[in-house]
């Protein structure tokens, strides 16, 4: 919510104070607006089945539970999808690497949806190896809309779906716009019900797209003001042209700058290999093809992440295994020698479990939530140990 100076508040709606939408409040509670709705409703179920009755507890337990699950899902998901690009020692050494990388066992378990949508990615990923058929449209665009009810940033699938199937259809038009219609109208069906939730409380279907696009006003310094108990941003469109300047001039490069120190840590050894892959990428067709899908993803998701204001470390669960696969792949296109290759493949194994474990060791308390690692966050502090501090639980 938001009072009438137009600073933000947090907490529970309280008398005085004037919200984005005023429907969105019932009995002193936001309703669900900023997150999809799949996530939660998987938690309430897994929690009714863990105890008949639900607690808070229960509740975070049984989110904490689905997580783990999702974490072992994505390391079968990592080798199956791998095996498509890298030979099975490959395939062995980069679901190790997920299997002993901290941000992947945290995310495993801390009860948050990042690691099924880290699932779904990778699931759209082997769909679009499938053979150019009506199946692999219906395929793509039922994961689409799945991952979107999972994580708004997924919409990023909508972008890669069209371009894949216009790459893969190029020499028929009349084709590619029937499995590009169909993936689409999939992907909306899907996500069909939260529309129509959306248009009966707040009146608009998209309204959860708008609420989130306040937080790019906000950062952009952008006025507003209060009309009948509601906050309004009058954006013009030299507002927005702006905004889009300030994206690709700043934001972009920052946190594009952001995101390689940390790949740097998440990902060693592996992730160099992954930054000279693109340079080979631009110059043999057969390779770009050939990792056409995984790009996608991964450069959809990378414009999305650091276009937006804050790159938020939780960004980086989805990335990292598709940075881990494009950096194999190019150690396996520089070696021929398997015995070159193992090595290499120990070695960034061996990495990732001491920078796993230094890290362990710096946060004290073994989590990333708040930026866990050896580099700093965006802004250039340790958002974790400042926060302790806040708080009073250390004298770091």
């Amino acid at each position: 919510s938001f009072r009438e100076d137009g600073r933000l508040v947090g907490g529970e709606y309280q008398e005085g104070e004037t919200s984005i939408y005023p429907l969105a409040w019932t009995d002193g509670k936001q309703l669900l607006l900023q997150h999809p709705p799949v996530w939660p409703v998987l938690g309430t179920v897994a929690s009714i089945l863990l105890r008949p009755v639900p607690s808070d507890a229960a509740t975070f337990y049984a989110f904490r539970v689905l997580s783990v699950v999702c974490g072992l899902l994505v390391l079968v998901l990592s080798y199956m999808v791998s095996r498509r690009y890298l030979d099975e020692w490959g395939a062995i050494a980069l679901t190790a690497c997920m299997s002993f990388s901290y941000l992947m066992i945290d995310y495993s378990g801390n009860g948050s949806f990042y690691m099924l949508q880290t699932a779904l990615f990778l699931l759209w990923i082997a769909a679009a190896a499938m053979h150019r058929s009506v199946w692999k449209a219906v395929t793509l665009g039922l994961l689409t809309g799945a991952a979107y009810m999972v994580n708004f940033q997924a919409v990023i699938l909508v972008p890669a779906s069209i371009l894949l199937i216009a790459l893969e259809e190029r020499g028929n038009m009349k084709r590619a716009s029937m499995f590009i219609g169909l993936c689409l109208l999939l992907a909306c069906l899907v996500a069909l019900p939260w529309f129509i939730r959306n248009t009966m409380i707040y009146g608009a279907p998209l309204m959860h797209h708008a609420m989130n696009k306040t937080y790019l006003y906000i950062k952009a310094g952008i006025e507003s003001e209060v009309i009948d108990g509601v906050t309004v941003y009058h954006v013009s469109l030299s507002d927005r042209l702006h905004l889009l300047i300030n994206m690709l001039t700043y934001s972009l490069p920052n946190n594009l700058y952001y995101v390689a120190r940390k790949l740097f840590i998440l990902a060693p050894l592996a992730f160099i290999f992954f930054a000279y892959a693109w340079v080979r990428y631009l110059f043999e067709r057969e390779s770009l093809k050939k990792m056409t899908p995984v790009l996608l993803v991964l450069v959809f998701h990378l414009l999305f992440s650091t276009m937006w204001p804050v790159t938020k470390f939780r960004y980086f669960v989805p990335m990292l295994p598709l940075v881990y696969l494009i950096g194999f792949e190019h150690m396996q296109y520089c070696f021929s020698s398997k015995k070159h290759q193992t090595i290499l493949f120990g070695m960034t194994v061996l990495s990732v479990c001491v920078l796993s474990f230094l890290t362990f060791k710096s946060v004290p308390t073994h989590t990333y939530y708040y930026d866990g690692v050896l580099t700093t966050d965006p802004f250039s502090a340790q958002g974790e140990l400042k926060y302790l501090q806040d708080i009073n639980l250390t004298t770091l």
